[in-house]
């Protein structure tokens, strides 16, 4: 087992994705990565009262579904499981080459990226009954045989917004010139309509991007089902495309 502190995680995923591009240890012969990234905030579901959690890459190994579903219900946990492997953590980077991946994570609040999130505001128990399945989750990896990688098509990618997706995985840091795009999720949107890794996106239906934050706001504007021009520049040139909406 190897553990892994990234960096550069906010900027565009540097940490993992030089890992990735020269691995310690190859990853042919690693059997998955599980990623836990932001678990601080642990609450309960209003509805149900179970604890309430986020996974993400269930679909990329035959096993996982069952996995996580088996050890939520031992540990009360009720989840909002997405089944791609392409998200806004350093998993990512694995699923790109191919590794089945999972991620655990407590979501978004109020305090997200602002200075009020202190220390004071962490959930500790709730950060223990993470790591207790977690380690259970850790535990069985060990055991099971090596699992497949499974490609998860159309899935999206990015932190969750007001609107609909473009399914790229966005680079974080910046030089308000345009949103780097770092991945592009295959059969979303944004790979139907053009949209390559490495393009840097400037407009949205007429909205500058300069930036995530932009380019969030600009995407919270959108409707499913409509179409919109997409400006990228691509080795230097201007680029319009047009991408439908899911």
């Amino acid at each position: 087992m190897v553990f892994v502190a990234f960096s550069g995680e906010e900027m565009g995923l540097f940490g993992s994705r030089h890992y990735c591009a020269d691995p310690p240890f190859p990853l042919k012969d690693t059997a998955a990565m599980f990623n836990l990234d932001m678990v601080g905030r642990l609450a309960k579901d209003p509805k149900t009262g179970l604890f309430r959690m986020l996974t993400e890459g269930h679909g990329t190994a035959k096993p996982f579904k069952d996995l996580i579903d088996n050890l939520a219900t031992q540990h009360n946990f009720k989840l909002q499981a997405q089944a791609s492997g392409f998200g806004p953590s350093d998993h990512a980077s694995f699923c790109g080459k191919k590794v089945p991946v999972l991620f655990f994570w407590t979501g978004e609040h109020s305090d997200y990226h602002r200075p009020s999130d202190t220390a004071d505001k962490i959930n500790v128990e709730g950060m223990r009954r993470v790591v207790d399945i977690s380690e259970e989750v850790v535990t069985a990896l060990t055991k099971m045989d090596k699992p497949a990688f499974v490609e998860v098509k159309g899935s999206a990618m990015g932190r969750p917004s007001k609107g609909p997706r473009l399914g790229i995985s966005p680079g974080y840091g910046g030089d308000d010139k345009g949103l780097e795009v770092k991945g592009v999720s295959e059969g979303g949107p944004a790979d139907k309509g053009g949209v390559k890794d490495g393009d840097r996106i400037v407009s949205i239906a007429g909205k500058k991007v300069t930036n995530i934050n932009t380019y969030m706001d600009a995407m919270a504007l959108q409707k499913g089902g409509s179409t919109i021009e997409v400006e990228v520049v691509r080795n230097g040139n201007n680029v319009k495309l047009k991408i439908k909406l899911d």
